[in-house]
């Protein structure tokens, strides 16, 4: 992992710092603090000299006490973070710095997603050039062929290297391996790559095995799954089903293969480590892990919630019947959290909760109280957002808070409160966590997201689109985000930009009503009238109770003549959600089908409900009470519409036309739709 990644580091971070010590600069100076931890899990041998950076219980804990590991997300973070590094070091340079990489055809899932951020991040910067094969090999004559194949760690592409290397004796061979892996042992970068190949091709492949559990363990903490899962494929070639090495390498597999979405392969290697096992511990491991594949990581259609809870109260069971108290106490409070996730996805907040307090007493009671920091700061997060999900908001605001009182430097528990304190209505405290979320993170995506909703819900509307365009600079599949800005840029006549992201969205997502939606509103602004009814069309055989698409639909059939259609619309929009929006255009629609009384019944109901504009309702209620027949109605109303504005200083539009029969359109046009806001 991160062939590419560590070399680029090792060039660029000496650079930064060098220019950091001849001219401080504070935002430099920030920069290199808050990229730490990306640098310590791509080129650690750098570390020291970089500034203190976040350190999380996560970085902290070793061994058993690590029980939290990173989400699949974590490369496309760093990648994050590794491109904002390299922009600052090319910006320094002048820009137009070129990044050559060789051979990405054969690279590491890290470096492969690491090109593709550096290209779409490197605007002006960076030419990054990539090759998909190696460079052009050239060999000294006389050189021994055998040797230059080795000395490639594998790589050389000339074919009489390989012809070579495959004509020494096989005794040769692994002492040449031998002598190569002595020559990598303390090269940076070599020990989860070149080394562990050499290691298992030299005299004794034995020796590999301890080299491949160590790479194992560091490359799934450090969340490089596609690695941590090669390396434990390897490891279970060189190690006999049922021994200690076996299980670790098998149980890093399956947790690798969970997390990379393979959770068929995960359930394959889970029954045979049941088969291979006789030992409490490894099958109250497998009874944890298929719970959990049972629960959530299989595909839909295949998860059963019945075989997750009993897979574990399995692993419950057996974590009771641990000799160690400690150990039980620990195994106890950690299956019991595996079963609050199960009741809760079985829809029993209650029994989720009562689940998580009763392991969080097992820990309090069988552990020290510094012992396992990060696991029992786990159960209080999960108590919170079962709290959440049960309307309990000042119980998981007080629980989200001492989980970031355990976990200062953690970003997600600032964004979860965040979410409390917006619910709650304490905008300015959301905010705020919003606001440290973000500096805590290398990249969050959602936090950034978030912040536009409540920017847009406060009418800041540019502020709101650069929070969503830093969004999609990190995350550019984000749907939501790709809505919403699409929503933004349609509002200031952006249409090319616009249609940009709603054609983009649509192919990661061709099942948005939101997007159908944004759509048809595009093409309102481009005047294809048909186009948008289509495009609604599909929004609406997506989401038949979709109201949005209804009410935008009944105005283009409205104005298409189309006045019946248009109220059958609209009679679906109300029965599904009443508001003062459709009853009104509900309202003209009727009087222009000459059923007066009916359009005035909803502009009474328009009135009694919350933001009306009740003086152009009044005077649209008098036009219908004249049709009707009711003058001595229709003066009152125009009375009532005239002093309304009057009090604000305002003057009716309608004045030429108060006290007769109107015959405008006064049907709405067409309101934007950015979900999630």
């Amino acid at each position: 992992p991160y062939t590419a990644g560590g070399d680029l580091l090792r060039h660029i971070v000496p650079s930064l710092l060098d220019s950091l010590a001849a001219a401080p600069d504070a935002a430099l100076g920030e920069l290199l603090a808050r990229s730490t931890v990306a640098v310590e899990a791509i080129a650690p041998e750098l570390r020291p000299a970089l500034p203190a950076g976040p350190r999380t219980l996560t970085n902290l804990a070793q061994g058993e006490e690590r029980t939290r590991y990173y989400s699949v997300t974590r490369t496309r973070d760093l990648a994050h973070a590794l491109s904002d590094l390299t922009n600052a070091w090319a910006r320094r340079l002048g820009g137009s710095v070129t990044i050559a990489v060789l051979d990405l055809a054969e690279a590491d899932a890290t470096d492969v997603q690491l090109v593709a951020t550096l290209h779409r991040r490197g605007r002006d910067l960076l030419n990054v050039t990539t090759f998909p094969g190696p460079p052009v090999e050239r060999v000294p004559d006389g050189a021994d062929l055998a040797q230059v194949y080795v000395d490639s760690d594998g790589t050389s592409t000339l074919p009489a290297a390989r012809t070579a290397y495959d004509r020494l004796p096989d005794a040769e061979r692994r002492v040449r391996h031998d002598a190569r892996t002595a020559v990598l042992t303390h090269v940076p970068g070599a020990a989860d790559g070149a080394l562990l190949y050499h290691l298992e091709r030299g005299t004794d492949p034995g020796r590999a095995v301890p080299a491949l559990l160590d790479s194992l363990e560091r490359t799934f903490a450090a969340g490089f799954y596609d690695a941590a899962l090669d390396v434990a494929r390897r490891g279970r070639t060189l190690t006999e089903p049922s021994t200690e090495e076996w299980i670790r390498f098998t149980q890093r597999a399956i947790g690798a293969a969970t997390y990379l979405d393979r959770s068929e392969e995960a359930m394959a290697m889970i029954r045979e480590a049941r088969r291979a096992a006789t030992d409490a511990a490894t099958q109250m491991r497998c009874a944890y892990m298929s719970a959990m594949l049972y629960t959530r990581h299989l595909p839909p259609e295949q998860r059963d919630q019945d075989l997750a809870l009993e897979w574990a109260n399995t692993a419950i069971a057996l974590a009771d019947g641990h000799p160690e108290e400690r150990r039980r106490g620990f195994f106890g409070a950690f299956m019991r959290n595996a079963r609050a996730l199960v009741e809760l996805h079985r829809g029993d907040l209650v029994g989720s909760l009562a689940l998580v307090d009763e392991a969080i007493g097992v820990a309090d009671r069988s552990l020290t109280a510094k012992a396992h920091a990060l696991h029992r700061t786990v159960l209080v997060n999960n108590r919170a957002r079962i709290l959440l999900g049960m309307g309990d908001l000042p119980g998981a605001l007080t629980a989200f808070t001492e989980v970031i009182e355990r976990d200062p430097d953690y970003e997600e528990p600032y964004f979860d409160r965040a979410g409390v304190h917006r619910a709650l209505g304490d905008i300015d405290a959301a905010m705020a966590d919003l606001d440290t979320a973000v500096s805590l993170a290398m990249a969050f995506p959602e936090a950034h997201y978030n912040r536009a909703d409540i920017l847009l819900e406060a009418g800041a509307e540019e502020a709101a689109l650069r929070e969503l365009d830093r969004t999609l600079d990190i995350d550019p599949d984000h749907v939501d985000a790709l809505t919403n800005r699409a929503a933004l840029r349609l509002g200031v006549g952006d249409l090319d930009g616009a249609a940009a992201d709603i054609d983009h969205g649509l192919s990661l997502d061709p099942r948005s009503p939101h997007l159908w939606s944004a759509r048809s509103l595009l093409e309102v602004a481009r005047g294809d009238d048909e186009a948008a009814c289509a495009s609604l069309g599909r929004a609406l055989a997506i989401d038949p109770a979709f109201v949005q698409a209804l009410g935008n639909r009944a105005v283009i059939r409205y104005r298409q003549g189309r006045v019946e259609d248009a109220v059958r619309d609209l009679e679906t929009a109300i029965a599904v959600e009443d508001c003062a929006a459709l009853r009104v255009n509900r309202g003209v629609a009727l009087q222009a089908l000459r059923l007066p009384e009916a359009a005035v019944e909803d502009f009474t109901a328009a009135l009694g409900m919350a933001d009306t504009d009740v003086p152009e309702v009044l005077y649209l209620r008098g036009l219908a009470r004249a049709a009707a027949g009711d003058e001595r109605g229709a003066r009152e109303d125009w009375a009532a519409h005239l002093r309304l504005l009057a009090e604000h200083g305002e003057v009716s539009e309608h004045l030429d036309e108060l006290g007769a029969v109107v015959t405008a359109d006064p049907l709405r046009a067409p309101v934007g739709q950015e979900p999630g806001l």
